[in-house]
């Protein structure tokens, strides 16, 4: 019981000073980068509410952690890893979306400007996966070489260059 007390008494520094710091740096954001600066008590209303988001986003984090073993012998050391990282995920995106809420940052714009970048990323990546693809399938249909002599639409070439991307 005698060491207890102490780590109790050092949560709870750590709780305060957690608690200061998150209040000075809303304030500093809220005098600085927000256009119209709220009052301390506000200021120090949304640090409590980021504090108690983040404290059940801990808590729900340390159940995720303790339910891993349990998972493991349900479905297997892959599945539950899968199942872990997944929920891990989840919960860190609602934890940010929460906090910046909170701080005032609208989740509809952040919502559209990933779409958007999504939708961009994708489009980029299609067409190099593509490509990636389409190497594969003449090395694993086409049992081509470099040297190799070949002929494509009538006109006969050699082999030079072979790569997932490139065949020359």
């Amino acid at each position: 019981m005698a060491k207890v007390i102490p780590s109790i008494a050092r949560l709870f520094l750590y709780l305060v000073i957690t608690l200061v710091l998150t209040i000075a740096a809303l304030y500093l954001f809220n005098q600085f980068v927000e256009p119209k600066p709220l009052s301390f008590t506000q200021t120090v209303g949304e640090a409590s509410r980021i504090i108690i988001i983040l404290g059940f986003s801990l808590a729900a984090f340390a159940i995720i952690r303790w339910f891993r073993p349990h998972v493991t012998h349900r479905v297997g050391s892959q599945a539950a890893t899968i199942i872990y990282y997944v929920m891990l995920i989840i919960t860190g995106l609602f934890a940010t979306f929460g906090v910046l809420d909170t701080v005032g940052v609208h989740t509809s714009d952040l919502l559209t400007g990933a779409g958007i970048i999504s939708i961009t990323a994708g489009l980029v990546i299609s067409t190099f996966v593509g490509s990636i693809l389409s190497g594969f399938l003449v090395f694993t249909n086409y049992r081509f070489q470099v040297g190799d002599a070949v002929m494509v639409n009538n006109i006969p070439g050699r082999v030079v260059e072979m790569s997932a991307l490139v065949m020359r």
